[in-house]
């Protein structure tokens, strides 16, 4: 259980020199600052917060007051994205963005210790020992996800003025059994909300697409809607063209791209 204090008074922390004191500590309490364009020497923050988490791992946060940030100089450019399980992201450029290779690892490690921690007997000191061992584990599968998502989330905001995704039904989706882990581990729910807040703050914009829209039946060259298309097949030409540029299930939106004739 994660556990956390909140010291909002004056009185109860002070700043010096870029070290942190509290009110019934002797000496200041070091901490790794992870923030190298702040200079935490010319911190004034209103709050401190300490936490600790099931890992045994401690934090601090400081509460400060900043100005709003400066929203990005617009680039000209949009993108759909397309999230899958083959890929984590296809975009509409034809860019695909592949799974993070160190999360099997972690997870390998993770079932490890829970092997262990399951042959261990109730109430032993061995078997708080390795709980806290399964808590680290999974500590650092999270950590990894979300290094991961902020690093795809933070690229794309700053390339694109308008970024498209998918509305899923991922609490729908996750009743598939045989689905269900890989699309939890994924994280696309946490992926859009993180789009949502880095645009709105960086001055950009996210559309989410109506789950029902018929996007990989439209041409985007010439709006013809087919009446079927089933998945693995190459949709059918549209009057007029050839047939698509791409493979089903590789660009969206808005919807593949046929290839006039007169272009062949």
């Amino acid at each position: 259980m994660r556990q956390a204090i909140e010291h909002a008074e004056r009185a109860a922390f002070r700043m010096k020199n870029g070290a942190l004191h509290l009110a019934k500590i002797s000496g200041p309490i070091r901490f790794v600052w992870t923030w190298p364009e702040v200079d935490v020497t010319a911190l004034d923050p209103t709050s401190v917060t300490l936490a600790r988490d099931p890992a045994d791992r401690w934090f601090v946060t400081f509460h400060v007051d900043v100005p709003a940030p400066v929203p990005l100089p617009a680039r000209g450019e949009d993108a759909g994205v397309d999230m899958g399980l083959t890929h984590f992201a296809v975009l509409s450029t034809g860019e695909k963005i592949p799974h993070p290779k160190d999360w099997e690892r972690h997870e390998c490690k993770l079932k490890r210790w829970q092997r262990r921690l399951a042959r261990c007997q109730n109430g032993s000191r061995n078997r708080a020992r390795r709980a806290v061992k399964v808590a680290r584990a999974h500590a650092r599968v999270a950590d990894a996800r979300q290094d991961f998502l902020h690093k795809v989330s933070t690229g794309l905001v700053r390339r694109f003025d308008v970024i498209a995704v998918e509305d899923l039904n991922v609490a729908g989706m996750v009743r598939n059994r045989s689905l269900a882990r890989a699309i939890s581990c994924t994280g696309w729910a946490g992926f859009r909300a993180m789009l949502v807040y880095k645009a709105e703050r960086s001055g950009r914009a996210v559309i989410a697409v109506d789950r029902w829209y018929p996007s990989s039946k439209i041409c985007s060259a010439c709006g013809h809607l087919l009446a079927e298309l089933r998945l693995g097949r190459v949709p059918p030409a549209a009057p007029g063209t050839t047939g698509m540029s791409t493979p089903p299930r590789t660009y969206w939106p808005p919807g593949w791209r046929c290839l006039p004739v007169e272009a062949m």
